[in-house]
Order: structure tokens, then C-alpha cells, then sequence
């Protein structure tokens, strides 16, 4: 089974979909379970979807050794927003502020 969604110059990109009723923030957590965490693929991408005006936000991408090493891994039953988040499953976490242009990862010109 293939655990990537499109390959871009032979690289094998993982494009995570997050919904939101708020404009994109760069203090936006980007999370990534630990079971989403592919060996077979080179980059993560990540877009937003806001619900509220129905648009799709490309909010940037990091190669995947690149994301491992910015995140901060938060375990199951760890709480963030004064308890009013609980954390399932051990998750990969940064910011939208750390994520890069997919352009400069995949090098190619990306038109939404």
C-alpha cells in the first residue's frame, strides 16, 4: 500500500489536510500522529481548509527527517489550551511559523 499521495521530482510527498472555521495563523499547530508518520515518504505538505469561506490554503512543507527533528513530541493524555485539549495518540508537533514554501522543497512552481 502506497503511504504518500503524489510523487514531485521523485520525491514522495504526503499532503495533510486540516479543517478550520479561523484564518490560517502562523501559530497554528501542525500535528502529525505518530501512526501518519511514514518511512516511505521524503516530505510532508500541509493545507488548511476553512470551512467558514471554503478555501484551501497551502501552508507550507518540510521534508520529513526535518520535521522529526523541529517537532516537539507531545504523548497521549497530554494536555495543551488550559485542558481544553487532550492529546489521543503520541503526536509530531510545530508550528505553521516553521514550516517552508513547497516550492523550495520540491522545487517546482505549486499553482493553487
Amino acid at each position: 500500500m502506497q503511504r504518500w499521495d503524489i510523487t514531485v521530482h521523485g520525491k514522495k510527498v504526503d499532503v495533510k489536510t486540516m479543517r478550520t472555521c479561523s484564518p490560517l495563523s502562523s501559530d497554528f499547530n501542525i500535528d502529525l500522529s505518530s501512526a501518519q508518520v511514514s518511512l516511505e515518504s521524503d516530505i510532508y505538505a500541509f493545507v488548511f481548509y476553512n470551512e467558514k469561506k471554503r478555501k484551501f490554503t497551502i501552508a507550507g512543507a518540510l521534508p520529513r527527517e526535518e520535521y522529526l527533528k523541529k517537532a516537539v513530541l507531545k504523548r497521549e493524555g497530554e494536555n495543551e489550551r488550559s485542558g481544553k485539549f487532550t492529546y489521543s495518540c503520541d503526536t509530531f508537533v510545530v508550528k505553521v511559523s516553521e514550516l517552508l514554501p513547497i516550492e523550495k522543497i520540491v522545487r517546482c512552481k505549486v499553482v493553487p
